[in-house]
């Protein structure tokens, strides 16, 4: 059977959702609206829009690993409109799609996993970069080879960011991409924050 809702209901959700949505920084409601789960699952909109401000009017260099079905670049492209967005994936699908997006995008094929394929890409570009966003397989092996890769390729004052290390906690501690940071206090204060808010009762 279908189930209908009286009109009091659904007006009262409609004006629930709307200031929800009034609330949310511009950063989320891109993500939101463009469907990539960094807005509306893993909220990491919430905590990337305190530093992306900043930039956002500038004509920054960013590159992101993982495409997937463009989400994320669709809401980087529209949220730093003077910048251009370089992306890599694995699956030439990917890429194809991507660069049906935008001229300011700048999809490559490349395996983060190979590290003299990444170097070499990233080499060829002739650039550096301002934001950095590692989002591609979440291995912890991979997301240590990508930032020891390109972490010399991001400019001073630059962001890296490595999402979803909660996939380094049942790694042997040689290859958790956590104990890796953990020399690295700052970063791990703030990785640990992030994480205990998206997996709830998970401490690093």
């Amino acid at each position: 059977p279908i189930h209908t809702f009286p009109i009091s209901v659904m007006t009262v959700t409609r004006k629930c959702i709307l200031i929800v949505m009034m609330k949310m920084n511009e950063l989320t409601k891109l993500g939101i609206k463009f469907g990539t789960d960094k807005a509306y699952w893993h909220r990491y909109t919430d905590f990337y829009s305190k530093f992306f401000k900043e930039k956002k009017e500038l004509p920054n260099v960013i590159l992101e690993i993982g495409i997937a079905t463009g989400a994320s670049i669709k809401m980087l492209h529209k949220y730093f409109s003077r910048s251009i967005i370089y992306c890599m994936d694995i699956k030439e699908e990917c890429v194809e799609n991507a660069k049906q997006i935008s001229k300011r995008v700048k999809p490559f094929l490349c395996d983060q996993g190979n590290e003299i394929q990444m170097t070499t890409s990233i080499m060829n570009l002739n650039t550096s970069f301002d934001i950095i966003i590692d989002d591609g397989s979440h291995h912890p092996a991979h997301q240590k080879l990508t930032l020891e890769t390109l972490f010399p390729f991001l400019n001073p004052g630059g962001i890296y960011i490595c999402e979803d290390i909660h996939t380094s906690i049942e790694e042997p501690t040689n290859e958790s991409m956590i104990n890796y940071i953990k020399g690295i206090p700052y970063a791990f204060k703030r990785a640990n924050r992030i994480n205990q808010r998206d997996i709830k009762g998970v401490e690093l």
